[in-house]
C-alpha cells in the first residue's frame, strides 16, 4: 500500500518565506532596541550638580561614546560605552567606586553584581554612581520582549 502527500514542497517554501520574514522582523526589532536604549543610556549619562569640571567633561565623554553594534546573522547587538576595552570608566560611572558601589552594587540583580566585580581595583575610590548604561537596557529590555512576544508570520 502507498499513500502520497501533495503540496508538501509549497508547504516547505512557504514555511522558509515565513523564516525569512521572521528572522527580518526580529532583525528589525533588535536594531530598534539597540537604538533605544543607547539613545536612553545617552540621555541619562549625566554629571551630577557635586561632580568637578574634569569629571563632568569625562561623562559627557563617555556619553558621546555610547553606540550600538548589530549582528544580523545572530539576530543580536551590543550597547556599549567606552572607546576602547580598556576603558573602564564608564564602569566606574554606571557603578561607582569605593563605598559608593559597595552600595549601589548591592541593589541590583546578581548578573549585574557580577559584572561590576570585573571593574573592582582596590574599593578606595570616591566616585559616586552614574547608572545610565543598566537602567536603559533594563527599560527597552522589558519593551523589546513585549515586542518580540506580538511578532508573526507576514
Amino acid at each position: 500500500m502507498k499513500i502520497e502527500v501533495g503540496g508538501v514542497e509549497a508547504f516547505v517554501s512557504t514555511l522558509n518565506k515565513w523564516n525569512k520574514r521572521m528572522i527580518a522582523q526580529a532583525n528589525k526589532e533588535v536594531i530598534g532596541a539597540a537604538m533605544r536604549a543607547a539613545g536612553l543610556a545617552r540621555q541619562r549619562c549625566q554629571p551630577h550638580d557635586d561632580d568637578d569640571a574634569v569629571t563632568s567633561a569625562d561623562i559627557r565623554a563617555v556619553a558621546q561614546s555610547i553606540n550600538y553594534t548589530h549582528d544580523k546573522e545572530n539576530i543580536s547587538a551590543q550597547v556599549f560605552a567606552g572607546n576602547t576595552q580598556k576603558d573602564h570608566f564608564a564602569a566606574y560611572l554606571e557603578f561607582g567606586t569605593g563605598d559608593h558601589a559597595k552600595k549601589y552594587v548591592k541593589t541590583l540583580p546578581y548578573e549585574y553584581e557580577v559584572l561590576a566585580w570585573q571593574f573592582f581595583v582596590n574599593g578606595k575610590g570616591t566616585m559616586r554612581e552614574h547608572p545610565f548604561l543598566i537602567p536603559s537596557y533594563r527599560q527597552e529590555g522589558k519593551r523589546f520582549v513585549e515586542r518580540m512576544k506580538g511578532l508573526r508570520p507576514l
